[in-house]
């Protein structure tokens, strides 16, 4: 599976946010009838939602299988909105072993999770489950995932710093005169 750049240190290989780029299909979602699971693909978005917390186990569970190149990578990152106090569980099965990763709890805002990819060159499959941890309904949704270089992102990141809040070199004197 090829990469989408989005800038010179990350890129994107799970676009949930294009119903015709949207890879949803290929997930396999673990049933949750007894606790309302549904799963959908919106217009710019993969929606989770369930009606009753599960008895035990998360609200949702769904793999797929990839074959990424993440060589030039050192994070695996999602972007999401998981409903209060949830937790994101994501394992990625790599050619270096499985990795694992669990959240903080989320206060329903959008979020970037990463996870170090720790060597790996080749992403085979990934889980992700949201576990909530109040009772009811829940709600929430993936937006895409993708991959980080964070060396590139600093240096990526540095170029929108070299303004400051003097503007010497921007900002002119009204009496300024031009040279021609």
């Amino acid at each position: 599976m090829r990469n989408t750049p989005i800038n010179m240190a990350e890129s994107i290989f799970e676009l949930f946010t294009d119903p015709k780029l949207s890879g949803l299909a290929k997930w396999r979602i673990d049933p949750g009838k007894e606790h309302g699971l549904k799963v959908h693909q919106r217009w710019a978005l993969a929606q989770v939602e369930w009606t009753v917390k599960p008895k035990q186990g998360p609200a949702v569970r769904m793999t797929r299988d990839f074959q990424v190149d993440c060589a030039d990578y050192d994070h695996l990152m999602i972007s999401l909105v998981a409903p209060e106090g949830a937790l994101l569980r994501m394992k990625a099965d790599t050619d270096k072993g499985m990795l694992t990763y669990e959240s903080e709890p989320f206060g329903m805002l959008k979020r970037e999770c990463y996870v170090p990819l720790e060597g790996a060159s080749l992403v085979r499959s990934i889980t992700l489950e949201l576990w909530p941890q109040r009772e009811g309904q829940g709600v929430g949704w993936f937006n895409w995932i993708g991959l980080q270089h964070s060396g590139l992102v600093e240096r990526y990141d540095r170029q929108w710093k070299r303004f400051d809040d003097q503007w010497e070199d921007y900002l002119q004197p009204e009496s300024f005169e031009p040279a021609f």
